[in-house]
């Protein structure tokens, strides 16, 4: 038999080569175990999602469950969570052939978060120097981590902690960013970014509950502004607040245009005087330059009300002033079968949000919430459903009061109605977009 050194040599080579790719191989995991896989010590609590199984470094230990329905053990270095829970795994080892008892860890098995939410409005007013709490709700209950990171943009106007507690420390604006720390099935955190207003402790003064609520029974029927005058020059028939009034500060109307009050220049409209027809058998003759005949203006509101036609195209069916004989109250009686976009604006501040009647009514009736725009110069809010809604202008101290409800109560119509406190014609406008 001839030995063949050189085809020897090559056999041996491949196999040292296979054994090598075999030595290497045993240090990587395959590809559906290495995406979900984490390693861990055992010390301290090992936190799992459900389905997710992790490996231990120290592969010489034994290891056993107290609950297999919620962590299982699947080899000597590996765990599987099951249902959500926790339970505790004990680690052995071996000493003469025999186990021996080494330590105990604690294990927790909980859900992917499915939902992340702020329970705070999007914008937070801070007094100078006071504390606000952000509140976490992180859906479903048995989430594995129930906690969130705080990072904020400007640490010069406010800080947060580790618990989510705000502080304002110098007046001005700012974002604070909230991640989650526990993640979806797909490995993905959720983040919400929320806006701090610092303000100075002057400056926060809107009404408590018991200085404006809205009586939604009352009626004020004197029309102290004819029905047809919805333009920005309301008549003399307007009454301003007096000025010993104890309410805040609320736009008044523009001095009066005519010094007539029995004749304002702008009333209803007016109708041709009608034909005069001539007896028969004749011509029949037309007066030439008749003065027109006025029509007869509406005395109450429901006289009025019934007068409407709502124009499809238009959110915005009437607007007019009424009177108990000291205050006012501006009516705004709106279509409610109109989708359009719409906008509110107040002075020239746009009410966001106003996407079409039916939304903005919404809004009004049952929202409550108190924020301040970007810029903080403008505060919105009402502390309860049975407040008004106040519009306050920081930099000049105006407040405005209006309520708006779906269906209008007050006055029986079958439309939705917002109600401005005082004479706000020039200043409350409701237009399309």
């Amino acid at each position: 038999m001839i030995y063949n050194r050189s085809k020897h040599m090559r056999k041996t080579a491949l196999a040292l080569t296979g054994m090598l790719i075999i030595f290497l191989l045993s240090f990587i995991e395959p590809n559906n175990s290495s995406a979900k896989d984490k390693t861990v010590n055992m010390s301290g609590t090992i936190k799992l999602y459900e389905g997710q199984t992790c490996k231990i470094k120290n592969k010489k230990l034994v290891m056993k469950s107290h609950n297999k329905k919620i962590v299982n053990v699947t080899t000597k270095s590996r765990l599987k969570a099951g249902r959500a829970g926790t339970t505790k795994v004990t680690v052995y080892f071996r000493k003469n052939k025999k186990l021996v008892k080494k330590s105990t860890t604690k294990v927790k098995v909980g859900k992917y978060m499915t939902d992340f939410k702020v329970n705070n409005a999007s914008t937070i007013i801070l007094k100078k120097g006071k504390t606000a709490q952000l509140k976490l709700k992180i859906t479903p209950s048995k989430v594995l981590y129930n906690k969130a990171a705080y990072k904020v943009a400007d640490s010069n106007i406010a800080s947060v902690n580790s618990k989510g507690l705000v502080t304002g420390i110098n007046m001005g604006t700012t974002t604070i960013k909230v991640t989650s720390k526990a993640v979806t099935k797909n490995g993905k955190k959720k983040s919400k970014k929320l806006t701090v207003v610092v303000i100075d402790s002057g400056m926060d003064h809107i009404p408590v509950n018991t200085e404006n609520v809205y009586d939604t029974t009352k009626r004020f029927d004197k029309i102290s502004i004819l029905p047809g005058n919805t333009t920005d020059s309301p008549t003399s028939g307007s009454t301003a607040l007096p000025d010993n009034t104890a309410e805040p500060m609320r736009p008044t109307a523009p001095a009066n245009p005519t010094d007539n009050p029995q004749n304002p220049t702008d009333g209803p409209e007016q109708t041709e005087a009608p034909l005069v027809t001539a007896a028969p058998g004749s011509e029949p003759s037309v007066p030439t330059q008749a003065p027109p005949t006025p029509t007869k203006a509406p005395q109450t509101v429901d006289e009025y009300i019934k007068t409407l036609v709502p124009d499809s195209n238009n959110p915005l069916v009437a607007q007019f002033v009424v009177s108990d004989g000291a205050s006012e109250r501006t009516i705004y009686l709106l279509n409610k079968s109109y989708t359009g976009k719409m906008q509110l604006r107040i002075d020239d501040y746009t009410y966001e949000g106003s996407e079409n009647v039916a939304k903005l009514l919404n809004s009004l009736e049952n929202e409550r919430m108190i924020v301040v725009n970007n810029a903080g110069t403008v505060r919105v809010g009402r502390r309860s459903k049975e407040t008004l809604w106040t519009v306050e202008f920081l930099q000049t101290g105006k407040i405005y009061e209006f309520s708006g409800k779906v269906n209008d109560t007050i006055y029986g119509s079958p439309y939705g109605i917002v109600i401005g406190m005082g004479n706000t014609l020039n200043n409350i406008k409701i237009t399309t977009k």
